[in-house]
Order: C-alpha cells, then structure tokens, then sequence
C-alpha cells in the first residue's frame, strides 16, 4: 500500500501477472462506456469504445392500432413505444433503428394486420430502400375480415448512423386495412 503520489510497478519486462480463480481485480480511473485498453508498448489507458456487440439492443412496440393502410401501397409500420433502449438507439419520431457504430445486426420485426386481406407482403427498408432478400409474402385463402402477422428477418452489415424500418404492403379485396398494436413489435441488436 502506498500513500501520495508516484509510480508502483507491478513485475518486470517479460513477466505475466495474472489474477487467480476466486480473486477479483478492480481498476478506477475510466468513465461510463469506456475500456482499458493498451497501445501495443505496455501503457495502459481508459478509452471511449463505440459500441459493443449485444448491448445496442432495442424492443419498440405500438401504443394503439395503426389505421388507414391504403391497399397495394408500401407502408411503414409506425412503432411508437420503446419498451427497451438504453442506448437510445431507436428514433421513435421516424420508427426506425438508428445503427451506434460499424457492424452487423440482427434485426426481427412483425405486425398483427386485418382486414378484408388476399395478400399481406412484409420486408425491411435499409437507408430509405427496400432489401429484396427480406421479402415475406403471406397468401389468405378466406373471404370475409382475416388476421394475418406480417413478418421478416435478416442480419445487416451497417456501417454507423445506417437506418432500418419495417415494412408491409396489404393487398385487400375491399377497404383498408389495420395495424393492431397486438402482436405488432421490432426488435434489433448487434452482433459483432
């Protein structure tokens, strides 16, 4: 234990200092969203990491039915609530995924839509375009008022400040058709 100021140094060129199973090693002096990290010459400092693979995790969902989708027509479904994001990577006023640094993200969407529906096609926007390989098509066989989940998948390579949104395009008979906030939810994170 040394009291005041100056340099201890722990070892010698050349040797490993390790910390036991059972023992814990506690290091001060970085802030939030920070790592020590060395530069490759054995100095250590605290630097700012930009992002880290499974913490930029986003839950949104809807707070009350999304009305009015007009047949044939690409709509975005509009995902009000965040129900997780302390990163605050979802911009709720757009309704899309806000990437907070380079890498790839897996990203799950749905929506819970009804109406006088033939067809019910779903897929994810990246940047303000449509992602072919995202494409789902659910076909109804029935007449009358169907419920049907719109969904996709995918994982994106995005580079940071890249933007996701889900889309759908509900083919109807008749009328518009309905987003419920049932069943209607988004969820994204990062991998690596």
């Amino acid at each position: 234990k040394r009291t005041g100021t100056g340099t201890i140094t722990l070892g010698q060129s050349g040797d490993t200092i390790s910390v036991p199973t059972g023992a814990s090693l506690s290091l001060q002096g970085g802030s939030s969203g920070q790592a020590l990290t060395t530069n490759g010459s054995g100095t250590l400092s605290f630097a700012t990491v930009s992002g880290n693979a499974g913490t930029e995790i986003v839950y949104a969902d809807r707070s009350g039915n999304q009305s009015s989708i007009a047949d044939n027509v690409d709509t975005k479904v509009l995902y009000t609530t965040e129900q997780y994001d302390p990163d605050s990577n979802w911009d709720t006023s757009n309704s899309r995924y806000i990437a907070p640094a380079d890498g790839r993200y897996y990203f799950y969407a749905q929506a819970y839509v009804w109406g006088t529906i033939a067809a019910l096609h779903s897929y994810f926007y990246k940047n303000g375009s449509y992602v072919a390989d995202t494409y789902d098509i659910k076909n109804s066989n029935l007449s009358g008022t169907v419920e049907l989940t719109a969904r996709a998948s995918a994982i994106f390579n995005l580079s940071q400040n890249d933007y996701v949104e889900f889309y759908i395009k509900s083919n109807t008979s008749s009328g518009t058709s309905v987003v419920d906030q049932v069943g209607t939810q988004f969820l994204a994170f990062r991998l690596d």
